[in-house]
C-alpha cells in the first residue's frame, strides 16, 4: 500500500514539477530522433525522396531534447536541494536526466 501511495505523489513544487515536465519532453523527442535516424539510415525510396530539410528539423529535435534533459537534471537537482521535493518523480527524472549531462560532460572532456 504504501508504493502505491509514493508512485501516486506527484511534485509539489514548481521546480520538481518543471523537471518531471522536462524529462518527459526529453524522452519524447529522443525517440522521435531515433527513429529519424533510422530512416535516414535504412536508405528507402521515401528517405530519400523526402527533402534534407526535414532530417536537418529532426536533427535539432534531438537536440532540443538534450537541453531540456540538462534543464530538468538542473531544475531536479534544485528541487531536492533547495525546495526540499521528496517525491519519487523527480528522483527518477533527475536519474533519467543524468544520461544527456553525461553524454554533454563526455563530449566536452573528450573531443573526437
Amino acid at each position: 500500500m504504501k508504493i502505491r501511495k509514493i508512485l501516486k505523489a506527484t511534485p509539489k513544487t514548481r521546480t520538481g514539477k518543471w523537471s518531471v515536465r522536462l524529462i518527459i519532453i526529453f524522452i519524447v523527442l529522443f525517440i522521435v530522433s531515433q527513429i529519424s535516424y533510422i530512416f535516414r539510415c535504412q536508405g528507402s525510396e521515401i528517405v530519400t525522396n523526402a527533402p534534407i530539410l526535414i532530417f536537418q528539423l529532426l536533427g535539432m529535435l534531438g537536440s532540443v531534447g538534450i537541453l531540456a534533459g540538462l534543464a530538468s537534471f538542473i531544475t531536479g537537482i534544485f528541487s531536492i536541494a533547495k525546495s526540499k521535493e521528496r517525491t519519487f518523480w523527480v528522483y527518477l527524472a533527475v536519474l533519467i536526466s543524468l544520461f544527456p549531462f553525461a553524454f554533454m560532460l563526455g563530449e566536452i572532456l573528450v573531443p573526437h
